[in-house]
């Protein structure tokens, strides 16, 4: 089993520069920078004080999630629901910690890096059993509605993350198996008795006439 955890991560060293941010910013909601605007990201640095800088929101806002006791050589799938009435365009990119630290725009102290480096490095993940990754969730309102600031409100939604089998998710196994069945009972038995049944009504049908 896969949980998301929102910016939890295992090693302590990252834990004091990201519970800030979990405190600053919600990991339940997004907030739709549409019409576009101008907006002020903060990017986290672990050295220095944040400092912000001015984009334009065609860069949707986003949110950063732990998916944490990953079996290493399993694949997964994550899913975004959100309700219908708010129509949105998600966007979810999964990253490794080395990524993620380039992403956000990271910088650690010479002394400190050293404690990044079993987080950061393919082959500590290799050698454990489970792994660590980083989902990014952006959206950006895509509807068009009479309420004023409708694109500014709250959206709430779930996230599901889900082992794959063969390309299909672990859930969705019994809805696949019940539809071959039911292919399989039209194919080999609905089928050829309903042919049976159609002739015997044709082949009948110039006697009684």
């Amino acid at each position: 089993m896969a949980f998301i955890t929102a910016l939890t991560p295992t090693n302590p060293q990252v834990r004091t520069w990201l519970d800030d941010w979990a405190n600053e910013y919600s990991c339940h909601e997004l907030l739709y920078p549409f019409p576009p605007e101008k907006i002020n990201i903060t990017y986290i640095s672990y050295s220095s004080a944040a400092s912000e800088s001015d984009l334009y929101s065609n860069l949707p806002v986003e949110r950063w999630y732990v998916l944490t006791d990953l079996e290493v050589g399993e694949r997964y799938e994550a899913r975004v629901s959100y309700p219908a009435t708010a129509p949105t365009d998600f966007l979810l990119d999964v990253f490794e910690p080395k990524e993620m630290l380039h992403v956000l725009n990271v910088s650690l102290p010479t002394y400190e890096s050293s404690s990044f480096e079993a987080l950061q490095t393919d082959s500590a993940i290799s050698s454990s059993s489970t792994a660590i990754r980083f989902l990014r969730v952006r959206a950006l309102y895509a509807g068009v509605s009479h309420l004023p600031n409708r694109e500014k409100q709250p959206l709430q939604y779930n996230i599901v993350l889900e082992l794959v089998y063969f390309y299909i998710p672990f859930q969705s196994y019994k809805l696949v198996v019940v539809i071959l069945l039911t292919i399989l009972f039209a194919v080999f038995i609905f089928n050829p008795v309903a042919k049976r049944v159609i002739v015997r009504i044709r082949d009948e049908r110039p006697k009684q006439e």
